[in-house]
This record gives structure tokens, sequence and C-alpha cells, in this order.
């Protein structure tokens, strides 16, 4: 979604250095690792004060960083209700949300944004295969942040590179959450319940098969 208050693209790329260094920084990572070496890696790359991706609580319409780098160092515990923010515009549309200027005029019911110094903010929603929203990831600058192509265009591939992982954790998190479930249910059998491996070896025993055989 372009915005009125978003000035016309350019064509002026980011230097090659920066695709480089957004990629060598996330490129061994997974998981919260993952998430802390983009955002720290994307701030450096667009040489802007901050960026964090967040996973969303559509219940109480809230974000939940994941990761939060801003100023040098990772910001911590970071959670916020959306009414009111930039970030709300994001949810809102699927499209790269790009304000290079004024922020704290645009949103002034922002607690946030005058703390921090913001002026200029870009982010993109985060979504599941089904089109449940996941979260969101964002950058914040504390000067204006003119529209680029190239930039844009970074930003929306490592969007995109955030979304997969946020969906592989949330499927990785799922698949463990079932596992316990099942495992609950064969400890918790009357019957015994004896699995063993193609050379015969036992791999598992439930509590009722342990007293079965002693």
């Amino acid at each position: 979604m372009k915005t009125d208050q978003e000035s016309s693209s350019t064509s002026g790329p980011a230097p090659e250095s920066s695709w480089e260094r957004v990629v060598e920084g996330v490129a061994a990572e997974t998981g919260e690792r993952f998430f802390a070496a983009l955002v720290r890696s994307l701030c450096g790359a667009l040489d802007v004060a901050g960026a964090w991706v967040t996973e969303y609580l559509p219940a109480e319409e809230r974000l939940r960083a994941l990761a939060f780098w801003f100023d040098g160092e990772y910001v911590s515990e970071y959670e916020y209700a959306i009414a009111g923010t930039p970030c709300e515009s994001v949810i809102c549309t699927q499209e790269v949300v790009h304000f290079p200027d004024r922020i704290i005029e645009l949103f002034p019911a922002d607690p946030d944004l005058a703390p921090l110094n913001a002026v200029s903010y870009m982010a993109q929603r985060l979504d599941d295969v089904d089109g449940t929203i996941l979260g969101h990831l964002a950058v914040l600058d504390t000067k204006p942040l003119p529209a680029a192509t190239r930039t844009e265009a970074m930003f929306r591939i490592f969007a995109a590179r955030a979304g997969a992982e946020l969906r592989r954790v949330r499927a990785l998190a799922e698949i463990k959450n079932r596992e316990e479930r099942l495992r609950r249910l064969i400890d918790s059998a009357m019957d015994a319940i004896i699995e063993f491996d193609g050379d015969l070896q036992l791999t598992m025993m439930n509590p009722a098969g342990g007293r079965l055989f002693d």
C-alpha cells in the first residue's frame, strides 16, 4: 500500500554490499537466532536506527517482538497495542507500508514514536500460507527514509524470508505439541505399548509396558 505521504520511487539502488551484509548475517541461522540476526543486519544494510520482527496476537490486537534491534542494542520484551500506530496500517494490508518522513505527526497517538525520535518507517505484514496474519517486519529511522526501488525490493525479499522462517517455527511448534499430546495418550494408556526398530531393538515402552515386563 503506497501512502499519500510517500514520495515517488526512485531508481537509486542500495549498494551491493547491503544485500551481501543481510545475506551473510542470516544465512546460517534459524529460529530465534535468525530473527535476531535479521533485524541487526537490516539496520546495518539499510542504515536505519531500528528494526523488529513480531508475532501478532489477534485476540489482544497486539504485536510482540521476536527480535528488536535499536540504536546499537537489542530491546527485550517489546510488546504493544497496534491501535493508532503505523503498525496498524501494516496489519490491514499485504503491501509494503512506507512513511518516509514526519511519522510522529502522522501518528500522534503512538506513545513510542517520540521517545525513539522516530522520523520514518517501513514495514510489511507476514502471513501464513492460509492467509492467517503471523506478524510483521518493520524498520524505523531517526532521519527521513526516501523511497528507493531497490531498497524496497530488498526489504520485500527479507520480509518474505522472515515470513517463511516464522511459518517454519510455527509448524515445528505445532508438530511438537502434537507429539506431546500423543506421548501423553500413550503414557496414560492402560495397555502395554512397545516399539522396536528394524533390528528388534527396543525404542519405546509406555509405563503400562514397563509394569508388565517389570
